[in-house]
């Protein structure tokens, strides 16, 4: 009994290659830069052929939308934001902005600095 080689989309095998993968067998992933893993990065080969636990996927990081009350979204409209993305934001007439105008998306998928407020006077 072996386990099929497991493959990870947009992640590289940091250890446990082997040309068969026996029982009790165990490979380890690392998502690549700008993938973010869902599951455990470590597998072990079970005495039935399956790999345990599951295999896990990498998926892109990304920044929620940042909303900012009492405001407008001046640069950097996106469909999706990726890490290093940018925007800058303008508070309404009559409104103080606290915080900063301009926000980047991390690679861990946060808004830094912290997403401002736009306050009445």
């Amino acid at each position: 009994v072996v386990c099929a080689e497991p493959e990870v989309d947009n992640a590289e095998l940091v250890s446990g290659s082997h040309p068969s993968y026996k029982p009790q067998a165990k490979v380890t992933f690392r998502c690549i830069a700008g993938y973010r893993m869902e599951g455990e990065p470590t597998l072990e080969c079970d005495i039935n052929g399956q790999w345990t636990p599951e295999i896990p996927k990498c998926t892109e990081v990304v920044c929620a939308e940042p909303k900012v009350d009492n405001a407008e979204l001046v640069s950097g409209s996106h469909p999706s934001y990726k890490p290093q993305a940018k925007v800058t934001f303008r508070c309404n007439a009559g409104y103080r902005m606290e915080g900063e105008p301009t926000l980047e998306c991390d690679i861990n998928g946060q808004w830094t600095p912290e997403i401002p407020k736009c306050s009445g006077k």
